[in-house]
């Protein structure tokens, strides 16, 4: 929080419908969510919440859902929905609409979603999650013993991975939605040189949005 960026928290109770056969879009999840499902807390795992042996150990699709309310007063800046990591991909949809996906489970991610949220009315954040790994994942996961390596280190484990520690899944870090000026910075370079006893440092910043100038101190 500053006076030029507001923050608002969407971490708590949402809901979870799970998806074993990726029907969800043919469905129109992001469209009508289903009733019924699981309570699940975020940030965290969806394996360290459930009883059920089965869903537990669950790695496929799962739908994440929530609503939420944005104050009036954040009409006319810009908002970013950011999530602090959901493992291994997340595709996200707001009011309906597909803002975009990300994959791998330990980096942030976000969207502008200045023009999809609503002010008079509650938003619906719906966020597809699977955990489906594969040679090219990380960490690695279902790969065929008959290929030798690492593969044939633990055959036979539930999850079929192969290694020692479980692949949780689920919104593993904090969810915010974020509000910021017309103009901001989104990146910064620093270059130093020296030669001889005089020292320089160039700035380089990377900015969106309308700015007359930028100001260091």
């Amino acid at each position: 929080e500053s006076t030029t960026r507001w923050n608002q928290s969407l971490d708590g109770i949402w809901t979870i419908h799970f998806d074993p056969e990726h029907r969800g879009m043919d469905l129109n999840y992001p469209g009508a969510p289903p009733a019924g499902g699981h309570e699940i807390a975020v940030p965290g795992s969806i394996n360290e919440q459930l009883m059920d042996r089965e869903l537990y150990h669950n790695m496929d699709w799962v739908w994440y859902f929530r609503t939420f309310s944005v104050s009036p007063a954040w009409s006319g800046r810009r908002l970013f929905l950011r999530f602090g990591a959901v493992n291994y991909r997340a595709e996200v949809f707001l009011n309906q609409r597909r803002l975009g996906s990300h994959e791998g489970g330990y980096t942030p991610f976000e969207f502008e979603v200045t023009d999809q949220v609503h002010f008079d009315k509650p938003n619906v954040l719906v966020v597809r999650v699977d955990n489906l790994l594969d040679a090219t994942t990380i960490p690695q996961g279902r790969l065929d013993p008959a290929v030798g390596g690492v593969a044939n280190w633990r055959r036979d484990n539930y999850p079929d991975v192969h290694y020692d520690f479980f692949p949780f899944t689920g919104i593993h870090r904090p969810v915010v939605l974020y509000a910021t000026g017309d103009a901001r910075i989104e990146k910064l370079k620093l270059t130093s040189s020296v030669q001889g006893s005089a020292a320089s440092i160039q700035l380089a910043a990377h900015y969106t949005g309308r700015a007359d100038r930028l100001d260091v101190s």
